[in-house]
């Protein structure tokens, strides 16, 4: 014969916390709701049952789909356990329907991020494991302290040591408790055998006071946002780089990284800082992998989409957003931000320009730089993975130019060379490579000119200030923006193609030129990147 189950909430007109908060909106809804919601969910109950002392959450209990007892005054009362609401109402429910209750589940409306899964979880252990009590707990290890018997504090551990060590420890968060009608004829529904059913930080929020609430509403307007982004030798780790900054700043939404598998360097950096990968081979596995993700946002880092993939994407009934998007896929996105291309016909849904540039939080740290009258420190810089090789080429020809000064070279993660440019640079006396640094700003600041490539690294010189020649790494580099228009920058062109000749005239004319310099760090200075990360969020979020 199938086990009867039903569910109680108990709820109760006064609050002293929060006033009404059980019929307060929490995210648009009242609390009492969320509760009954998960229990109706969980597919568990033969009856969800609320009893109250208060007319108004009456009504909203029978709202959202629950059955309603009227609590009795003297069970209403600040004094008053949960113990003796829960057996009233069971009494009364057999009473009137003359039929059999086998397990009863407590579920607090406070604990309104509890999910059906848990519920679930709860009711099933107790029933299979013949159980007297099954409670939702959370894992809260730590050194704890107690006051003793003399009002003393004192540690409440053995031995100091660090949290992994110590012996787990659980807090229960009145989120559900389970136990069979027959537990709860002993007048406490907390039996010798228990069970638990461990809940995560987030679900686990039990609203006391305000503060509570505000995290319960915080974890309600959580979003799934997915990046999709590849990193690889071919294109760089610009696309990853630039993703991996904006999440630094957007720690209120569950962010998971989507890349092929084929983009090795690219999932090697985004594990190396603990982000969530997915990562799919087959072109058809790509959507899937997605959408395994459940997205409410998907980001776009991959340049030019087709139509058919952002068609394929708002299937999943998510918005879109791309970077740098000058594919037919752009005019189907809900929003495409480009910091750094002119885009000619660009449509309504579309933000350009460099207020949209993403710098990494290093920057906003540190100081421009000062223009001296001679320049001692030049900096050569052509991304994470240089595919043109541009490096190698630059640091042959300062053997070429007038300049005796310190020259470092940095090289990224995905740099495919290092040991042809280490037996290049060993011969010089002047030169030092600095490999995938972490830190990139602190040799930006002391660099009194750069030379680099036309990417994302452009702004975050200009940012500092540094006067710099760029040589783009492919022709879509030349269209850059700051680099192709700025009278703060000297650019030569496609990196390829440029010859000695032009970079020695112009290099030596700067080494030459402190006015010069100066004019164009004032420039480069003029561009307002501080807003960049908060003007992308606000348009991701607006979508």
């Amino acid at each position: 014969m199938k086990s009867v189950c039903i569910a109680i909430i108990p709820v109760r007109g006064g609050s002293k916390g929060i006033p009404r908060k059980n019929a307060r909106l929490l995210n648009g809804k009242p609390l009492l709701s969320y509760a009954i919601q998960a229990a109706v969910s969980s597919g568990c109950f033969d009856d969800v049952i609320v009893t109250t002392d208060d007319e108004e959450l009456e009504y909203l209990a029978t709202k959202y789909g629950a059955t309603v007892i009227r609590r009795p005054a003297e069970l209403a009362g600040d004094e008053v356990g949960l113990d003796e609401v829960v057996i009233h109402a069971v009494d009364f429910l057999e009473a009137g329907r003359r039929s059999r209750i086998d397990y009863v589940a407590t579920i607090q409306a406070t604990s309104a991020l509890i999910s059906p899964v848990t519920i679930k979880n709860a009711v099933r252990m107790c029933m299979h494991k013949r159980l007297d009590t099954v409670v939702s707990v959370v894992e809260d290890t730590h050194l704890g302290w107690k006051v003793d018997e003399r009002g003393v504090l004192v540690p409440d551990y053995e031995e100091r040591v660090n949290r992994q060590f110590l012996p787990l420890h659980y807090r229960e968060t009145g989120g559900i408790v389970v136990c069979p009608r027959r537990q709860l004829r002993t007048g406490s529904r907390f039996g010798a055998l228990v069970g638990a059913v461990q809940q995560d930080k987030t679900e686990s929020v039990d609203i006391d006071d305000r503060f509570d609430w505000w995290l319960a509403e915080k974890q309600m307007q959580r979003k799934s946002i997915v990046f999709r982004v590849e990193g690889n030798a071919e294109i760089g780790l610009g696309h990853v780089y630039r993703c991996m900054t904006l999440t630094d700043r957007m720690i209120d939404h569950d962010i998971t990284f989507v890349i092929r598998r084929t983009s090795r360097i690219g999932i090697n950096l985004l594990k190396s800082k603990f982000h969530k990968v997915v990562s799919f081979t087959a072109p058809k596995e790509e959507i899937k992998a997605i959408a395994s993700c459940a997205p409410d946002i998907v980001i776009n880092d991959i340049l030019d989409t087709k139509v058919s993939y952002i068609k394929a994407l708002k299937t999943l009934g998510c918005k879109v957003v791309n970077f740098e998007d000058q594919g037919a896929g752009r005019t189907q996105a809900d929003v495409v931000i480009n910091a750094m291309y002119k885009t000619v016909d660009a449509g309504p849904n579309e933000l350009n320009g460099p207020e949209y540039a993403c710098l990494r939080d290093e920057f906003y740290s540190t100081k421009a730089v000062r223009i001296r009258e001679d320049v001692k420190n030049v900096l050569i810089l052509f991304g994470g993975v240089d595919p043109s090789r541009l490096t190698e080429k630059t640091v042959k020809w300062m053997d070429r130019v007038n300049f005796d000064g310190q020259i470092t070279v940095i090289t990224g993660p995905g740099y495919r060379h290092a040991s042809e440019l280490g037996r290049l640079c060993a011969m010089r006396k002047h030169v030092r490579i600095i490999r995938d640094t972490k830190i990139i700003s602190k040799y930006m600041s002391i660099a009194d000119l750069a030379v680099t490539s036309a990417g994302r690294t452009v702004f975050e010189l200009a940012y500092l200030g540094v006067p710099m020649i760029v040589m783009g790494q492919n022709k879509r580099e030349l269209t850059h923006v700051v680099s192709s228009e700025s009278k703060g920058i000297v650019n030569l062109g496609l990196g390829k193609t440029v010859k000695f000749a032009r970079f020695r005239d112009e290099f030596e004319s700067l080494l030459g030129s402190p006015d010069r310099r100066r004019a164009m760090h004032k420039v480069l200075r003029a561009y307002k990147f501080e807003n960049g990360i908060r003007n992308v969020w606000n348009a991701i979020l607006r979508a």
